[in-house]
């Protein structure tokens, strides 16, 4: 990952669930990231259309919107292959295609270390 003039690394968390938001930023920004959060994949694609920089997107699958955090990973692939995305959810069985070398996935609820595991291993790929 690339490291931002303010030497921290930026992750785009995606999630309609506020607490959940929360929680993680407070996790990622504790393990020395910058995060910029995101409450639906509708606002993310917006975020990352006005060229907001991230190193790293995470982002759960259901959510209110045209577009879930699929479609989000999706376009993400087909327009910055090399950004990684980490998916998460509750419901596994959503998930119905293959990952890509850049995605990894969670499922709901995970602790802190598989959490901080996850985007180390993605950190390290870029």
């Amino acid at each position: 990952m690339n490291e931002h003039p303010t030497g921290q690394r930026r992750i785009l968390v995606v999630d309609d669930e506020r607490i959940v938001r929360t929680m993680l930023a407070e996790i990622l920004n504790g393990d020395g990231y910058a995060v910029i959060e995101a409450e639906s994949a509708d606002s993310a694609l917006e975020l990352l259309t006005s060229r907001i920089e991230c190193d790293l997107i995470i982002t759960d699958i259901q959510m209110p919107g045209r577009a879930d955090g699929l479609a989000l990973a999706d376009q993400v692939a087909s327009t910055t292959p090399i950004l990684p995305v980490l998916i998460m959810t509750g419901r596994p069985d959503l998930l119905k295609r293959p990952l890509r070398a850049s995605e990894a996935f969670l499922v709901k609820p995970f602790g802190v270390a598989e959490l901080l595991a996850k985007v180390h291993e993605l950190d390290a790929t870029v």
